[in-house]
């Protein structure tokens, strides 16, 4: 299991989303765990190593940069970085992991779904790779049961609302300072004839923006 250890150091310095576990087996993902700053050593001392890492087009930017910087370090390490549209790669994600064959040893996951892969034993248990008050809660979307799964690859999910002053100026409206107060006076706007409110078009990423505006609201 010296390729999952190799792995594990691998997604921490990339800082992609998740890491799986070998054929979505939770037991031997657990077996396969080991110390990030282990798994380097072992690696310079491997040969070649050959690893494959998935993601979303949409999301590989940043990844991408992080990840030729390791490598120009690491000539001994090859990681095939298989890319796919925003459209398929949901699909593809869960064919990946349900062959045994085709599993990856790093993936890019929405945090929507990293909860329903943890509970199916696809990803590794990263917790020991971090103390308490290490990092600020912006793990909490890759922490499930207290456990780590994995590292977030993004922290964008960072939103504002925008109003139209001359609207509030007509209606005798203030800036909102609680959902209450959104809520309220959401009522006061549709019953003079404005639309409460609006999100991206549902190309542009509607359904993540709404999904964080629940997460906002405790959901």
């Amino acid at each position: 299991m010296k390729k999952r250890g190799l792995a594990m150091g691998i997604a921490v310095v990339l800082g992609c989303m998740s890491l799986t576990g070998c054929g979505g087996n939770s037991n031997e993902a657990k077996n396969g765990e080991t110390a990030a700053a282990t798994s380097r050593v072992e690696a310079k001392n491997e040969g070649e190593i050959e690893l494959t890492m998935m993601g979303g087009a949409h999301l590989v930017s940043v990844a991408e940069i992080v990840l030729r910087d390791y490598l120009a370090e690491h000539p001994n390490v090859k990681i095939n970085f298989e890319k796919y549209s925003y459209g398929e790669y949901p699909t593809k994600m869960k064919l990946q992991l349900s062959n045994d064959e085709s599993t990856p040893d790093i993936m890019i996951v929405h945090d929507l779904y990293a909860p329903q892969f943890a509970k199916a034993g696809y990803l590794v248990d990263l917790s020991d790779m971090f103390t308490e008050g290490e990092v600020l809660p912006v793990m909490d979307p890759v922490t499930m049961d207290g456990k780590v799964y994995g590292i977030p690859n993004q922290v964008t999910n960072q939103y504002v609302f925008m109003y139209r002053q001359d609207i509030y100026d007509e209606l005798g409206l203030t800036v909102p300072e609680t959902f209450d107060d959104y809520f309220n006076q959401a009522v006061a706007l549709k019953e003079n004839g404005y639309y409460a409110g609006a999100f991206d078009p549902a190309d542009s990423g509607c359904n993540e923006v709404f999904q964080n505006f629940i997460y906002m609201l405790g959901g």
